[in-house]
């Protein structure tokens, strides 16, 4: 698949790691100051209720 294109996301509670394949090998790697926990709480304000 990575030779496809592929991109591998890791969400953390304080981060998110993306790595971006092609041809098989990592083109960019990015480290997303936005994890699970701002995610959790964006969808609970959303709906309104505590996280």
């Amino acid at each position: 698949e990575k030779a496809k294109g592929a991109v591998y996301i890791d969400i953390g509670a304080e981060a998110c790691d993306v790595v971006l394949f092609r041809n098989g090998a990592a083109q960019a790697v990015l480290t997303l100051p936005y994890g699970g926990r701002i995610i959790d709480q964006d969808i609970a304000y959303g709906f309104k209720v505590s996280p």
